[in-house]
């Protein structure tokens, strides 16, 4: 889900990259790949993710997504389209989730995915997962209230959320993935366990 460069902070946690003693041995390509890019070439673009194969048989969408209602909705048409042939569809919107006082269609409304999004790419087939940045609210329950929606909204998903300081991923699996999934938690968290908390 991208968006024009505002000339803000925010995505601007790169410190890490100057940290590779803590953090390198998590991935080593991809830490290499990153650091490369933003540090020895000045380039923090999604497009040097996508050309770089840094995700190898991921299908990306990358045309900036518009605030406009009818734009908004041809774009998102053409996406689901673009992700059929894939089991699991990331979404990666500026901020998270909707929110009340941004209704699809208003300025700014491109720094979110919407219910009926997410629904419909559930709809489709696809297991989701949806990047979210903590709001200002307590963050337990903010999780587990996500993860409530995501179970009532998505009939049949088993929800679960991955979650750092500052960021969550959010995970609604569809059944026929679910197998597959729970089969690859134990070396994710073997590998990754010290990054991130898993909320179910």
């Amino acid at each position: 889900m991208l968006t024009p460069d505002d000339q803000s902070r925010d995505g601007s946690k790169v410190e890490y990259l100057n940290q590779a003693s803590l953090y390198r041995h998590f991935d080593p390509d991809l830490f290499d790949a990153l650091y490369r890019c933003v540090r020895e070439h000045g380039q923090r673009s999604v497009e040097r993710v996508e050309t770089g194969n840094l995700l190898p048989n991921a299908v990306f969408v990358s045309r900036i997504i518009p605030d406009g209602l009818e734009s908004r909705k041809t774009l998102i048409s053409e996406a689901q389209h673009a992700v059929s042939c894939t089991d699991l569809v990331f979404f990666d919107p500026d901020n998270g989730f909707e929110i009340d006082s941004c209704a699809k269609g208003r300025k700014n409304s491109s720094k979110y995915i919407y219910w009926d999004e997410i629904y419909r790419t559930y709809d489709n087939g696809h297991s989701v997962l949806t990047y979210q940045h903590f709001p200002r609210l307590a963050r337990e329950e903010y999780i587990q209230s996500r993860l409530e929606t995501l179970r009532q909204r998505l009939s049949g998903a088993t929800a679960m959320a991955f979650c750092t300081s500052h960021v969550g991923f959010f995970l609604a699996i569809q059944e026929k993935h679910l197998e597959e999934v729970q089969s690859r938690l134990p070396a994710l968290l073997s590998s990754w366990g010290d990054v991130f908390t898993v909320f179910t």
